[in-house]
């Protein structure tokens, strides 16, 4: 849901009123309200200056309070409907889920007018042209033809978007993304054989450190799960990195050796280290509320002492289909279960990192 110029038009007296309901009242109140206030805006070009026009609305862009007060003002947005919402600044995304494909759209239309009615009430506006949706679903299932409707507006329908970074697919390939990553890998690779004519491999490894690692990591815990068909086009680039990095010939050792000798991880093996260290985190409550009671463990199913409980901490739920293998609850479990108890039972998770890394790594020694 996209937002027409949406701190932009932030009404002052309605975001005070929420202030004064989150708690914020008395001096700190009115130093908030003296703060917003008497804003004036003016153009200048070449010199010429128009007239002073006062602001009625809209909280400051670039200023350190200006999101965390658009924030309190949007906040409520997910009290008004049946949607699940998830907020990040004025990017607002609404999910429903459904079977049924009628009652999908029925449910749809009905929360989104209860939307509308709230947005109204807040002198917000949908861009209409840029707010799509995406209906998430099974091969062949998805082939009901929606008609999904904001006001009088039609909405376009999407088979992938761009949420924070992360393109999401109808069907959970995950390919459209990976296709991006790859797209930007290989201009950075580009770069790198510039570069390793006048720098060592020392500081090649800090470009790749600073420029590609980040591209690698960046939701691998959502995406690095997917198919190796998909993922091959992405691992066939990282090979040519390494080997640039290395300043070695196509072909010249086996990929293996390559990774050996560099001291990294394969694409598949760098989304094993960081779904262990989300488990880690897990385990020793160092992650935010929402992942609370996300995982099941073992001794909470079986009262008894069994061999499976003495060697794995969590429960694997079941899953039938290929995407639910995917998940978090099931490919994250069944990942944590198989690594040694010598290295979960890292003091810290920097150790930890390191024990995984260098047990992955000892794996490509033995192939």
């Amino acid at each position: 849901m996209d937002l027409a110029k949406a701190f932009d038009t932030v009404n002052h007296s309605i975001l005070l009123r929420k202030l004064e309901h989150y708690g914020i009242r008395g001096n700190a109140l009115y130093l908030l309200e003296s703060y917003l206030e008497n804003r004036v805006q003016f153009v200048e070009i070449d010199n010429n200056i128009s007239s002073r026009k006062k602001l009625i609305c809209g909280v400051p862009q670039g200023s350190v309070l200006g999101p965390t007060l658009f924030l309190l003002y949007i906040n409520d947005i997910q009290n008004v409907s049946n949607f699940d919402v998830r907020l990040f600044a004025d990017d607002t995304l609404l999910y429903l889920s459904n079977k049924n494909s009628q009652e999908l759209e029925y449910k749809i239309t009905v929360e989104l007018k209860k939307v509308q009615k709230w947005l109204d009430a807040n002198k917000l506006t949908i861009n209409v042209s840029k707010t799509k949706y995406i209906i998430i679903s099974p091969k062949g299932k998805g082939n009901h033809i929606y008609k999904i409707k904001y006001k009088e507006s039609l909405l376009c329908r999407t088979e992938s978007h761009k949420y924070l970074g992360i393109t999401i697919d109808e069907k959970l390939s995950w390919k459209p993304h990976i296709t991006v990553i790859a797209s930007k890998l290989a201009k950075l690779c580009g770069l790198l054989y510039k570069l390793r004519t006048f720098l060592t491999k020392q500081l090649l490894m800090r470009v790749y450190y600073t420029l590609i690692y980040p591209n690698l990591l960046y939701g691998i815990t959502c995406w690095g799960g997917c198919s190796k068909t998909v993922l091959q086009p992405l691992q066939i680039i990282h090979n040519r990195i390494l080997r640039c990095i290395n300043k070695l010939r196509m072909r010249e050792i086996h990929v293996t050796e390559l990774y050996i000798l560099s001291n990294l991880l394969k694409i598949t093996d760098i989304y094993i280290l960081e779904i262990c260290k989300l488990m880690y985190k897990y385990k020793h409550n160092l992650l935010p509320n929402i992942f609370t009671n996300m995982f099941i463990k073992i001794n909470c199913i079986h009262s008894h002492i069994t061999r499976s409980a003495i060697k794995n901490d969590y429960y694997i739920q079941r899953k039938q289909k290929c995407v639910g293998q995917r998940t978090l609850q099931y490919r994250g479990v069944k990942i944590w279960n198989e690594i040694p108890n010598s290295i979960k039972s890292s003091y810290h998770i920097h150790g930890f990192t390191k024990l995984l890394k260098s047990h992955l790594i000892e794996k490509y020694k033995k192939i």
